[in-house]
């Protein structure tokens, strides 16, 4: 029996997704260890207070330009599981993962399924409440969004900011099954 390749497309898909998501966070702490040594090291205290300047080339180029900056003193805890660049980066997974589903994959593997309506996996329903507290709650977890997560309800409180470490990826990936369902 051939096997509609959507399928093993689907499957790899949320594999890299998983593992940017993974390479991501693991680089984002190694980022958090570096500038984290150089905020003890500031000599006097108020060094915690210079600038960084995020660059697309080096620093003393005419042509580079500085996109994005920060107080040296608060970047261990924005760069810290929970803090708001691993929170952004994790709430990008979410979105591209369930924008992937909805828009590449759902309609076609339904279809491969020979199902008259769309399917339906309460993973990807849980994944579609959380996008929404992102996208329309700015990543705060709500009753009317997260609240009717059924799968993976006890992943956020009402009012909390939804971070998704790895543990969690690794729950979702577990609970769709991807390397056994298809």
């Amino acid at each position: 029996m051939d096997v509609d390749p959507v399928f093993q497309e689907f499957v790899d898909a949320l594999n890299a997704l998983a593992g940017a998501h993974a390479f991501a966070m693991q680089g984002i702490e190694k980022a958090r260890e570096y500038w984290t040594g150089l905020v003890a090291q500031a000599k006097p205290p108020t060094t915690a207070d210079s600038t960084v300047y995020i660059t697309q080339g080096p620093q003393d180029a005419p042509s580079t330009v500085a996109y994005s900056k920060w107080r040296l003193g608060d970047l261990p805890e924005l760069l810290g599981g929970g803090g708001s660049v691993m929170t952004q980066v994790s709430q990008q997974w979410a979105i591209t993962l369930f924008t992937e589903w909805e828009a590449h994959y759902r309609a076609r593997i339904s279809k491969a399924m020979g199902l008259d309506k769309p399917l339906q996996l309460a993973a990807f329903g849980d994944l579609r409440h959380f996008r929404n507290d992102i996208v329309h709650h700015r990543g705060v977890a709500t009753a009317e969004n997260s609240g009717k997560a059924e799968v993976f309800k006890s992943w956020f409180r009402q009012g909390e900011p939804m971070y998704f470490d790895t543990y969690k990826v690794a729950e979702f990936m577990t609970a769709v099954e991807v390397f056994e369902t298809f």
